[in-house]
């Protein structure tokens, strides 16, 4: 301490006053500027800790956002899966009760043809029928007819037998009136 002891005595009062007061400012001055250095270091290193927060939020939102969309491909994929599924049931079922209404619909052809032939064999045997009846009618007719020519004919000869009957009948008086007398 000797050296130093040695200059404060030789300075005096004042020029340690002011020394002592430069040397305030001067530790002021470089703490200000360590706590300037440490502030922006801190603030540095906060930014830092900030932008590395944001770079992590923002991989794990585009993480987050991918396998937002890739659930959303899988599920769109099973929904058209399913419905592709759904729809070609729904188009077999078509296809089902379609041939089911064709076969009926043949069924019903079959059976329309069946019932166009029966009508038209019952038509022909009414035709055939009628014919018939006209035969018949025109045979009545014709039987009548001979049967009036008949009686006409058993009535003249009837007249005819009674008409020779009686001429016989006289003739026959006649002889027997010859004979007697």
């Amino acid at each position: 301490m000797t050296i130093l002891s040695n200059i404060l005595s030789a300075l005096g009062g004042g020029a340690i006053a002011g020394i002592a007061i430069a040397t305030f400012v001067v530790g002021a001055a470089i703490g200000f500027l360590v706590y300037r250095l440490y502030s922006q270091n801190k603030s540095g290193n906060a930014k830092r800790e900030a932008a590395r927060i944001i770079e992590e939020a923002n991989l794990e939102a585009k993480t987050i956002r991918k396998d937002g969309m890739i659930e959303a491909k899988e599920q769109m994929n099973k929904m058209r899966v399913d419905f592709e599924h759904e729809t070609k049931e729904r188009k077999q079922e078509l296809q089902r009760t379609e041939n089911r209404l064709s076969q009926k619909e043949a069924s019903l052809d079959k059976r329309e043809d069946a019932l166009d032939k029966k009508d038209a064999t019952l038509e022909k045997k009414l035709d055939e029928a009628e014919k018939a009846q006209k035969q018949i009618e025109e045979t009545k007719a014709r039987l009548k007819g001979i049967e009036d020519e008949l009686g006409k004919a058993v009535a003249d000869d009837d007249l005819y037998r009674n008409g020779e009957s009686r001429h016989d009948q006289r003739r026959g008086l006649a002889g027997i009136e010859g004979r007697t007398s």
